[in-house]
């Protein structure tokens, strides 16, 4: 019967409406499964409704598509789900994947999977509803199961699963390696462009392969001109942090938008989110930045974008300042997903802000000090330990964690922990020399660390790991004295009060000198204030 035929004999409104759809759409599957284009279509149409098995139309206004099923001589009127019309829409796995999930229920599909003649095909769809947790629970166990016997009968789709699997460890050890040789054979053997994806992922970010940004950034932009939007997507990445390619926050943007546009990509979104939030590229726009951040949260429950609601929450931008809220959140995140940047906030926050908690903060610090890429979490143990705040103070300790510190990360820590160890010899051996270096590193470092300054002033003045320098004594009391250090002052009041009486070569300033001991007096050092009395009474 002609498709027009059974438009003018059918008395239901609705199927009528759904058979219109079929012969006006322009996008269905053939007999060969693949896509015709309009004019192939009217080579199907006297018999569209009768020698065509599975029959996918998409109407995205209706939000539907259409299955013409042989078995029950019948059209079945389908929901396309939210993750297909927003995520997915250009994917025909995709398409197959719905019609596979509306037509064969999960007992239909395990009793035709266990007979002897089942394709692989439809072997390779049973693992994937125990994969995806369809009909049933998530069960990577069963879902591999499938896999194995699905690829072993050749399917693609399957072998790339399995290797999914090993790479993020779903039902087996996480194995880089074996998930490497399975990505490389499909794509050499099939082309396959998902395995070269995890190819350039895997170069991305240093999983088995040694990372190497250039040969990610290849793959990624070989897949990105053939529409693959997770390639896109860390093209994007890179040139929004400046991997391999120069920084180009236009460009990255543009990248994220396009994905936002044509897939509604939620990643994309929440990097557009984060663009607003920090001026970068857009203008800074605290509130169109909490709305992309909330509708992410609500509709995703997106992590990324739950974390910046709280710092909102934290520092007042857009939201009215509650820390409360933010540690609420935060604290969600600490126990539902061990998120690092949440973890970050609550310890500065537990140890240096005005929830000061230090039991929570070294709770935290010692969960999760193995785990923190960066320095952060054992500075903070470093200055429990060095000033004995919670723990009993414990310089070895303080020294193990400072000492790591630097030999990892390469950085100079805002207070000279090791300069003092090495000075007083506190959990290291006594070492003026080493002490030497370390408050130099700081004092070049950080302009406004007094502290570090008025020691070198003294190691320069008394020949403490290096030799006695007065001029360069000086030049670091001043820099300290400026500074405010009203140590500093006392010290280069005396100074330029006595000069060669305390064995400085300098010249002799008695007005300059008495304006430096009272800075020193009026801050209340009891030494200047002493000082001053002295003089006083001399004359």
């Amino acid at each position: 019967m002609k498709i027009d035929e059974l438009i003018e004999t059918n008395k239901n409104n609705e199927l009528k409406e759904i058979l219109e759809l079929v012969k006006e759409s322009s996008i269905f599957f053939g007999e060969n499964k693949r896509l015709l284009s309009k004019s192939e279509i009217e080579n199907y149409k006297e018999d569209l409704a009768i020698t065509v098995d599975i029959i996918p139309l998409i109407d995205l206004a209706d939000n539907i598509f259409i299955v013409y099923d042989n078995n029950d001589e019948k059209f079945k009127k389908c929901n396309i789900s939210e993750e297909v019309l927003y995520g997915e829409i250009h994917s025909i796995e995709k398409y197959i994947e719905q019609i596979y999930e509306n037509i064969f229920e999960l007992h239909e599909l395990k009793k035709m999977v266990d007979s002897n003649n089942c394709k692989p095909e439809l072997i390779y769809e049973l693992g994937r509803r125990y994969y995806e947790g369809i009909n049933e629970e998530k069960n990577y166990e069963l879902a591999i199961a499938y896999f194995e016997k699905a690829a072993n009968l050749g399917n693609s789709k399957a072998k790339l699963k399995l290797g999914i699997c090993m790479y993020y460890g779903r039902g087996m050890e996480k194995d880089y390696e074996r998930a490497y040789y399975s990505f490389k054979q499909l794509a050499e053997k099939y082309n396959n462009k998902k395995a070269k994806y995890f190819i350039g992922r895997m170069y991305y970010y240093g999983h088995h392969l040694e990372c190497d940004y250039k040969k990610a950034f290849e793959i990624f932009s070989e897949l990105a001109n053939e529409d693959d939007k997770n390639a896109k997507f860390h093209l994007g990445e890179m040139y929004y942090v400046g991997k391999y390619v120069a920084k180009d926050n236009k460009k990255a943007y543009e990248i994220f938008n396009d994905l936002v546009e044509k897939y509604y990509d939620q990643d994309a979104k929440g990097y557009i989110g984060q663009m607003y939030y920090l001026g970068h590229y857009v203008e800074k726009d605290y509130e169109k930045a909490y709305y992309i951040f909330n509708e992410l949260v609500e509709k995703y429950n997106d992590m990324d974008s739950k974390y910046f609601i709280g710092e909102m929450y934290y520092y007042g931008y857009y939201l009215n300042k509650d820390i409360d809220k933010a540690i609420e959140i935060f604290e969600f995140l600490l126990k539902e997903y061990k998120y690092k940047k949440a973890i970050r906030m609550l310890l500065y926050e537990y140890y240096w802000g005005e929830k000061c908690n230090y039991e929570k903060a070294y709770n935290i610090a010692i969960e999760f000090v193995d785990q923190d890429e960066t320095y952060k979490t054992k500075e903070i143990l470093v200055d429990m330990y060095f000033h004995g705040n919670y723990v009993t103070q414990d310089y070895k300790k303080a020294f193990e964690y400072a000492k790591d510190i630097e030999n990892r990360y390469n950085v100079v820590l805002n207070f000279p922990y090791l300069a003092w160890m090495y000075y007083y010899g506190n959990g290291t051996e006594q070492n003026y020399e080493l002490a030497f270096n370390q408050f130099k590193k700081h004092a070049e470092k950080n302009e406004w660390d007094s502290v570090s300054q008025l020691m070198l002033g003294y190691n320069y003045l008394h020949g403490d790991g290096i030799a006695t320098d007065d001029s360069k004594a000086i030049y670091w009391f001043e820099k300290s004295a400026l500074n405010g250090n009203r140590d500093a002052q006392y010290m280069l009041g005396k100074i330029y009060y006595y000069a060669e009486e305390v064995n400085v070569k300098v010249n002799k300033d008695t007005e300059y000198a008495l304006q430096l001991l009272e800075k020193s007096a009026n801050a209340g050092y009891e030494k200047a204030i002493k000082e001053l009395e002295k003089i006083r009474k001399s004359h």
